[in-house]
């Protein structure tokens, strides 16, 4: 199946915004990417900042699947086993060729303002991402599971931190010896 002109802009966009960030990416390196003129562009698009929001949308929509599937995949079909496996799978993911980080956490940093449409789409991100980990906690019989989604989204912001900056520890693994912690406060004992 071709793409469409609206999708190449955004899969070229977001193959440069996450290699490279997104203020350091200029329209005309996008447009030159994506095969496309300056005025298609703009027949799709009102602004980079509106190719920015569609971008980190498109990715927001591929996410969910993807973690439950690799969750599935590396604890079986148990919401406990997935639960445990989370940052196993997230070892797995930032242990790959390329990762550069998370592009939600880039786009709050690089655009800071609580109101900017960019930073609140980052911002339902991690809201989204803290409401799968509720829904699978609850499946798992976690006594307070909005609490352990909160506290395990934090250790993932905090590993995603740690990874960035090239620490040699696995911060994936250093985080999932701090949430066993959690695991042991909210779990019922089996």
């Amino acid at each position: 199946m071709s793409q469409t002109t609206r999708e190449r802009l955004i899969c070229a966009a977001y193959e440069l915004f996450y290699r490279q960030g997104f203020h350091a990416v200029g329209l005309d390196q996008i447009i030159k990417n994506a095969g496309v003129t300056k005025s298609t562009f703009y027949n799709h698009f009102e602004s980079k900042e509106a190719l920015i929001v569609a971008v980190l949308e498109w990715r927001e929509a591929l996410w969910p699947h993807r973690l439950r599937e690799a969750l599935r995949r590396r604890a079986g079909a148990r919401a406990r086993a997935q639960l445990i496996a989370l940052f196993d799978v997230l070892d797995e993911v930032w242990g790959t060729d390329g990762h550069r980080g998370c592009l939600f956490f880039r786009a709050a940093a690089e655009f800071p303002s609580p109101h900017d449409p960019v930073h609140v789409v980052a911002r339902n991100f991690v809201r989204e991402f803290e409401a799968e980990i509720r829904d699978l906690a609850a499946f798992a019989g976690v006594r307070n599971p909005k609490m352990l989604s909160r506290e395990l989204a934090v250790l993932v912001a905090g590993a995603h931190a740690h990874n960035q900056i090239g620490n040699p520890l696995s911060a994936a693994q250093v985080s999932k010896r701090l949430a066993k912690r959690a695991w042991a406060e909210h779990l019922p004992t089996t």
